[in-house]
């Protein structure tokens, strides 16, 4: 039996780069929807799925391996993901080397669903499962709702995105509403980021009348 390629050889350096600067994107990546722990990049994620899949060409094979390990490195970018042209070459080495049936992927602990979903990315048979309700609910969310409604209308539109940006601009209204009395805007419009919660007790001067967050802090800013 022929050894993985990730067994013999991964272009990390480019993998790496790419997989770094997904941390400071804040826009269309998946990790912007909600926030969960121990995200793992999209594109570590979709070059490890591909090279645990395909055989490596080997050493009689070295335009094979190098070309194979360029479309890796191409496909890297989060960028690409959304590109026909970087993820084809990948989708055929998987085609080529599961040639009677599509390999079929099961993630148990798929988390933010980063996994399942560049293994679905690149053609497999993927089933992602999670203990937690929030994982649960976002991997139905990266996973099956846009597969199920995120077709084209009749007027080359797509209404999946557009109710979900309406609904999504109706609940920020609602809560912020609500939120308005237990968390108040400045005076610029904003609100605090971050609110420390404390126990108070009233100032022991008679004159004073403020009341004290009995608060231990190390280090202020």
């Amino acid at each position: 039996m022929r050894r993985a390629l990730i067994e013999e050889k991964l272009p990390l350096a480019p993998v790496n780069a790419a997989s770094a600067r997904e941390k400071h994107l804040r826009h269309g990546h998946i990790s912007t929807m909600h926030l969960w722990w121990a995200r793992r990049p999209l594109a570590m994620a979709r070059s490890v799925v591909l090279a645990s899949l395909v055989p490596d060409p080997g050493t009689d094979s070295p335009h094979a391996r190098e070309r194979l390990l360029t479309d890796i490195s191409q496909a890297a970018p989060f960028e690409a993901s959304s590109r026909p042209a970087y993820l084809a070459p990948l989708r055929t080495a998987l085609a080529v080397a599961w040639s009677e049936r599509r390999p079929k992927v099961l993630d148990c602990f798929a988390g933010g669903g980063a996994i399942p979903l560049e293994a679905a990315r690149l053609g497999c048979d993927t089933t992602a499962v999670d203990i937690n309700p929030v994982a649960h609910l976002i991997q139905r969310c990266v996973l099956e709702y846009p597969a199920r409604f995120g077709g084209v209308g009749e007027d080359g539109g797509r209404p999946f995105i557009d109710e979900l940006a309406q609904w999504g601009q109706w609940v920020r209204e609602t809560a912020d509403a609500r939120l308005a009395e237990a968390l108040p805007r400045g005076e610029n419009g904003t609100r605090a980021a971050v609110y420390f919660w404390a126990r108070t007790l009233p100032c022991a001067d008679p004159h004073c009348g403020r009341t004290i967050p009995n608060l231990f802090v190390k280090q202020r800013s």
